[in-house]
């Protein structure tokens, strides 16, 4: 079988696996190519040019999309605040405890944050100043608003969660990871004969 390129490894090798079942007589070899890796990463900001028809702005650690989407400095180090709806705004303005913006109603949606974007952020660098950053993770994980501290290298290497080889990174929902990583091909007869009902299913 003639080898494909592809930019999604999981996908190409979840089809792999249903053209095996159906034709085990071919060989399967996937190529991935890291420069249509990061094409396909650029998503949203793609989007964004293709339908507008103008290049992409540079927004550094900003979202291109949502604002408050971003890294922010605080009193001692620097924290990721990421505003995704607009009921999260509103849990982010009351965190946060500014009135100039809770009181302003051009900004209740997103589309009216992102024509304000300077005077939002702006705003919000200013009061994320007066507080370390424990103290704001603490005020937006009680209101429910995704933030996050920012780790250098040797804080991301020594969590205690982060270092194990069993669980991996924490799960940023609820659950978590019940068995060690399988053996080579340890549940491979079980994939296999899913993968393939699972096909005929569809097919």
């Amino acid at each position: 079988m003639r080898p494909r390129r592809t930019p999604s490894a999981h996908l190409a090798i979840l089809a792999a696996l249903v053209a095996r079942a159906r034709h085990r007589e071919f060989e399967r070899r996937i190529w991935i190519s890291l420069a249509d890796s990061a094409r396909a990463a650029l998503i949203n900001v793609a989007q964004n040019s293709l339908v507008s028809g103008m290049d992409a702005q540079r927004w550094g650690n900003a979202h291109a999309n949502l604002v408050p989407y971003q890294l922010f400095e605080t009193k001692d180090r620097p924290i990721v605040v990421a505003v995704g709806n607009d009921e999260q705004w509103r849990a982010c303005v009351e965190a946060l405890d500014v009135s100039e913006l809770s009181r302003d109603s051009r900004l209740a949606t997103n589309s009216g944050r992102l024509a304000h974007r300077e005077h939002v952020v702006d705003a919000i660098q200013r009061q994320l100043l007066k507080r370390p950053a424990a103290e704001w993770i603490r005020a937006f994980d009680t209101a429910r608003v995704p933030c996050g501290v920012v780790k250098s290298v040797r804080e991301a290497i020594e969590d205690s969660a982060a270092a194990s080889a069993l669980t991996g990174m924490p799960s940023s929902v609820a659950g978590h990871v019940r068995h060690a990583p399988p053996r080579l091909n340890e549940h491979g007869d079980m994939i296999r004969k899913l993968g393939w009902n699972a096909f005929r299913q569809v097919g």
